[in-house]
């Protein structure tokens, strides 16, 4: 085995050291790995704590001394699997930070006009609706992603009331939604929105907004945080909004359909 492919894998140059110290030594202690290593004691203390945590070395005491030595070599292939799950989950985190890295870059960027405004409390994101779907005429399109887990902590039944109130005017006005949501939701706000005209509901099982939901209408992004007391952000800005619709543009692509209903 070499030391390259063990820095692939994610070791640091003290830790392939120590490790391959103890392939070659077997049981051994600390003042042996010294002089098999080279390394000073406290480093190769770190790089033991190091390996150890990482399921590649383990320790007996004998006499009141440890004894340290190289885990089964299937510990490696231990290793990689936990390490491809830790991605996995940076994956998910990344996700729902990116649109937020892409707002903040275009706010820096973008040199047309751009408002943002906070509003408060039930009526406070109904009004936030409303003022973002003012603007839409007939066949233009909404984009939204859904709460991933559901309504934090507000009432949900009070929060689908007043959903009911917006998708119903949106309809009125024949604006068009495409809506992606969690699996979680598609007994709930997922039946709402299937039965609405003018709408496309699409699921997946990934994390994408939680636990806020987010709505692009024209050059306006609202995120809306469900809680208690819940709380809207409005940013109007063309150069945001469209960061925001790429995202969603990727995203949807992966999500699976539910019903979608238009009026002729």
């Amino acid at each position: 085995m070499t030391s390259e492919l063990l820095e692939k894998i994610g070791l640091t140059k003290g830790e392939i050291k120590v490790y391959t110290a103890l392939i070659k030594c077997g049981s051994t202690t600390v003042g042996a790995l010294i002089k098999e290593s080279g390394m000073h004691r406290s480093a190769v203390y770190f790089c033991l704590d190091s390996l150890i945590k990482k399921g590649l070395v383990g320790y007996v005491v004998k006499n009141d001394r440890k004894y340290f030595e190289a885990n089964r070599p299937e510990s490696l292939f231990d290793y990689l699997e936990a390490r491809k799950k830790e991605i996995e989950n940076q994956e998910k985190e990344m996700k729902t930070y990116i649109p937020a890295l892409f707002a903040r870059k275009q706010l820096h960027s973008d040199k047309k006009a751009q408002e943002a405004k906070i509003y408060e409390g039930w009526k406070g994101v109904l009004n936030a609706y409303f003022d973002i779907l003012e603007p839409m005429k007939a066949g233009e399109e909404a984009y939204a992603f859904s709460p991933t887990e559901g309504y934090g902590g507000a009432n949900p039944e009070r929060v689908r009331r007043l959903i009911t109130k917006v998708r119903l005017e949106r309809a009125r006005k024949k604006v068009r939604l495409k809506m992606l949501m969690s699996e979680n939701l598609k007994r709930t706000l997922g039946k709402d929105q299937e039965g609405t005209p003018y709408t496309e509901v699409r699921y997946t099982s990934e994390d994408t907004m939680n636990p806020a939901v987010v709505h692009i209408y024209g050059n306006s992004v609202l995120t809306v945080l469900w809680s208690e007391t819940p709380v809207a952000f409005l940013i109007r800005s063309e150069g945001v909004a469209e960061s925001y619709r790429n995202y969603f543009r990727l995203l949807w692509e992966n999500g699976r359909s539910g019903i979608n209903r238009k009026l002729s």
